[in-house]
């Protein structure tokens, strides 16, 4: 194995500690409530978990319909950084929006795609939220991943069901500060 791959390898174990299939490495990074976190609207949001809040936990029926709808994930870092890592998260209405399979099933891989390339792509679906984790020798600052979810039958249109923030964000020298990302959805 060449360094780069050896150190992305590194990278993965560092950002991903404490998220449930995902290697480990340094111990979880602490969460900043949000203030506009609101327990029991049905979806997790920044400063909540399952813990806290488990009735956004709840996994909704579904009826899947023959729809489609395209997130799409725009991830930033602070003026002069540049990524290698970043672990997101992904949170949308189990009601609402759907993925085929769960956990790190190649199904739930197959529906979250990097815009990039070189960019490598770890998904793991908690049917509530999908915790990501991306890779990039090259850097992610300005990037942008894809997620297709399948529409549920009761879901209105247009909604605002899906939100992301940034768990860990680090580069070859270590944690960076200030990466943020935002969610747009068809």
């Amino acid at each position: 194995m060449g360094p780069k791959i050896l150190q992305l390898a590194a990278l993965v174990a560092t950002i991903t500690h404490g998220s449930p299939g995902f290697p480990q490495g340094l111990p979880p990074a602490a969460t900043t409530p949000s203030s506009g976190a609101t327990c029991g609207n049905r979806l997790i949001e920044p400063g909540e978990d399952c813990t806290t809040c488990p009735q956004d936990c709840d996994i909704a029926d579904c009826k899947v319909i023959d729809q489609r709808r395209k997130a799409t994930v725009h991830i930033a870092s602070v003026l002069g950084t540049n990524p290698s890592g970043v672990a997101l998260r992904v949170a949308y209405k189990s009601d609402r929006l759907h993925l085929p399979g769960s956990g790190l099933e190649p199904t739930v891989r197959s529906r979250v795609t990097a815009e990039k390339p070189s960019t490598q792509v770890f998904a793991n679906d908690m049917e509530h939220s999908l915790r990501i984790v991306l890779t990039d020798a090259q850097g992610l600052g300005g990037s942008r991943v894809e997620i297709l979810f399948d529409r549920c039958d009761k879901a209105p249109k247009p909604h605002d069901d899906i939100v992301c923030w940034i768990e860990r964000c680090a580069g070859s020298g270590g944690p960076i500060s200030g990466c943020t990302c935002t969610v747009d959805a068809d």
